[in-house]
């Protein structure tokens, strides 16, 4: 079962391609707004997709985007993406239409999802006038960002950080209390608390993983 947000601009092709490739049973579809009003383009083509939707007995729904108002906007789109997803439902994020700011607002909403959504979340990306189409998770986008960030040297870790992160890399798995006594081993001074830090900041950036209580190991980017 999967649910799908879907943008749409004055094409439907693209939405009836999500439909048919990832048989949703809920849909919300997006549409842009300036100063209220929608136009008379992006509205047919959210009629004809309303009435595919009752054919194919998926449940339709419209979330209308004052896009002017990016944080607004953000926060609708980000609102709607938690629901979707709710009893970890996996959601397609098709941004094959809509105005440009709309799909930098979705992506900007998609950054910005807590972490037990995120996995869920696969953004969909289609080759104009093909059927064809890429997807691209949250993962690949932090990638994507941080490779850049590293690059640029904005995003530093310590030589602390890095030996954890090397420990990980070289057991494979390795508790709280492993890496600690690695660390004091190679002759880095530091407490239990620290490393829980360091942990804790190294999950948090998208380094390490957490796969059971204490345990973790290293994602591979």
């Amino acid at each position: 079962m999967t649910s799908a947000l879907i943008l749409l601009g004055f094409d439907v092709g693209h939405a009836v391609s999500s439909l048919l490739n990832f048989k949703p049973s809920v849909i919300v579809i997006a549409v842009a707004t300036i100063n209220g009003s929608l136009d008379s383009r992006a509205a047919a083509a959210y009629s004809h997709l309303e009435q595919l939707a009752i054919i194919t007995q998926v449940k339709c729904s419209r979330l209308n985007i004052e896009v002017p108002n990016i944080e607004k906007s953000v926060e609708m789109i980000r609102e709607a993406l938690i629901k979707l997803a709710k009893e970890g439902i996996p959601v397609i994020v098709d941004i094959g239409g809509g105005m440009r700011l709309l799909v930098l607002e979705t992506l900007l909403a998609i950054l910005s999802l807590p972490k037990w959504l995120q996995d869920l979340v696969k953004v969909i990306i289609y080759f104009e006038g093909t059927n064809r189409y890429i997807e691209l998770d949250h993962k690949n986008i932090v990638r994507i960002i941080r490779t850049y960030r590293l690059q640029e040297g904005i995003e530093v870790l310590t030589y602390v950080d890095r030996k954890v992160i090397e420990i990980l890399e070289r057991k494979g798995k390795a508790s709280l209390k492993e890496i600690h006594e690695e660390l004091l081993r190679q002759g880095i001074i530091t407490s239990k608390q620290n490393v829980n830090r360091i942990l804790t900041k190294l999950e948090g950036k998208g380094y390490i993983k957490r796969i059971e209580r204490g345990i973790y190991i290293k994602v591979t980017l």
